[in-house]
């Protein structure tokens, strides 16, 4: 096979291979010497079925495999060659494989470009204070009581207010229909408690007390609550509270402090501000990261791979619409082509900042000579079995079994690399900036769930080289 390979840009090649007629001619006798012996063909015994009349009924098949296994072959042949190392789909040009001729094509790749950093020590880095005001100290105190309150039966006389539950009796009547009856029924005041028709009566509740009872006429049923006929005729309900019970808040103590595992309630306060601090300084420190690698990118601009960008995207997407999934939101299947085209751009550019900062990242690694050891590797696989509740041993097992250990040793890496990145940089305390606000994702119903095909829009053939990169 002939070879010439043409840089495209930095990071795209295209390899052009001449595949001999000779070798043409060899695996085509090849494949029809084993379709011989396969083919079960009336008149015939195996191995005995005429070339011709093979020809004549499997042709286009023998030859579209015989194309396939010859781009296949010479696309591992170029790139063990040339030493490439290609990281997306690659893109395939091709003629029509004749007997007896040369075969041509081209296969265009994109490869992982080498990232070389005029300078990454003493950049200036924008830092924010991560500092926790005493109001947001309280707020978690009060949600902790919250939390560990005890719900019982309200004292005589009390009204029922949003947070209480209510036993009631409810009945729905109208002319021409039989009544409709819902004995005991526990709603809560003023909170949604996932049923249809518990979240209409307990937002009917409110004000109410042990062993009051109220009638209303002609009331608009929500749709999807006791059936569509009493949508449609105005009712009249009848309503009886039998019962109120509240959630009573343990009173804020040192009591409540040993309750939750803690000496006292200064030693409370002193977790609960610790805690609260330590997650806010991670997350100036990942915006810290953010500004610095924002800055390297603007001082050593380089090109990345597109398939490799539209690969992070598609990861990314799963990511948030498994995080919805966890969250109780709607999160249907989907995949880019699904979502708008302003969504697409904003997962796009979220890629290709994630693909900037790993290659980013990695330069610095390399330039600092970062290696991760094997006592590195399993301190962290403790850390990750003693979060998740299993044995160090099991962790370790479902990596190698997932081939994950390579994955794992290079986010180790990339993670020291940020750590010398920061440390070396040129810290500059700012104030805290306001939160982003969170992104919803747009999908378009009409694609979801559709057999369409995602592939890119373009008459390149794709499905021949299942090279594993």
């Amino acid at each position: 096979m002939e070879f010439q390979v043409e840089d495209l840009n930095t990071v795209q090649k295209k390899i052009s291979v001449v595949v001999e007629s000779e070798r043409v001619t060899a695996s085509l006798d090849e494949a029809y010497r084993n379709l011989s012996r396969e083919v079960r063909m009336k008149g015939f015994r195996p191995g005995k079925v005429p070339r011709k009349l093979l020809e004549k009924r499997y042709s286009r098949h023998v030859e579209g495999e015989v194309s396939g296994q010859l781009i296949s072959e010479a696309f591992e042949e170029a790139i063990k060659e040339h030493e490439l190392s290609p990281v997306s789909q690659p893109i395939i040009e091709k003629t029509t494989l004749r007997p007896g001729e040369e075969y041509s094509f081209s296969v265009t790749i994109e490869i992982q470009p080498k990232v070389e950093l005029d300078t990454w020590e003493g950049i200036d880095v924008e830092w924010e204070r991560a500092e926790v005001p005493d109001e947001q100290i309280d707020q978690q105190i009060e949600a902790m009581l919250d939390q560990n309150a005890i719900v019982e039966a309200a004292e005589e006389g009390h009204v029922a207010a949003n947070g209480d539950l209510v036993l009631l009796n409810a009945r729905l009547e109208a002319d021409g229909q039989d009544p409709y009856s819902l004995e005991s029924l526990m709603v809560a005041v003023g909170q949604p408690m996932g049923i249809p028709v518990a979240d209409w009566l307990g937002s009917l509740v409110n004000g109410m007390k042990v062993g009051d009872s109220r009638t209303d006429e002609g009331v608009e049923v929500p749709p999807g609550t006791v059936g569509e006929v009493w949508e449609k005729v105005q009712p009249t309900l009848h309503l009886e509270v039998n019962e109120i019970k509240t959630h009573k808040r343990p009173e804020l103590d040192d009591e409540f402090a040993a309750d939750v595992g803690f000496d006292s309630l200064e030693a409370l306060r002193e977790d609960t501000q610790s805690r609260m601090e330590g997650h806010l300084k991670d997350h100036t420190k990942r915006r810290a990261s953010r500004f610095a690698i924002e800055k390297l990118i603007e001082l050593n601009p380089f090109e990345i791979p597109q398939g490799l960008v539209r690969g992070q995207g598609e990861a990314l997407l799963q990511e948030n619409l498994r995080m919805m999934a966890r969250q109780g939101l709607p999160a249907p299947q989907a995949r880019l082509a699904d979502l708008n085209e302003e969504h697409q751009n904003e997962i796009l550019d979220q890629a290709a900042f994630a693909v900037r900062r790993a290659l980013i990242l990695e330069a610095i690694a390399d330039s600092a000579n970062i290696e991760v050891s094997d006592e590195q590797v399993d301190n962290h696989i403790e850390t990750m079995a003693e979060q998740l509740g299993q044995q160090p041993a099991a962790i370790r097992s479902l990596l190698q079994r997932q081939g994950g250990m390579d994955d794992l040793r290079g986010r180790l890496r990339e993670d020291q690399a940020e750590e010398l990145m920061l440390e070396k940089a040129n810290v500059t305390e700012v104030d805290p900036r306001p939160p982003e606000e969170p992104k919803s994702i747009a999908v378009d119903p009409e694609n979801v769930g559709h057999d369409h095909d995602h592939s890119e829009d373009h008459d390149h053939d794709h499905s021949n080289c299942n090279h594993d990169h």
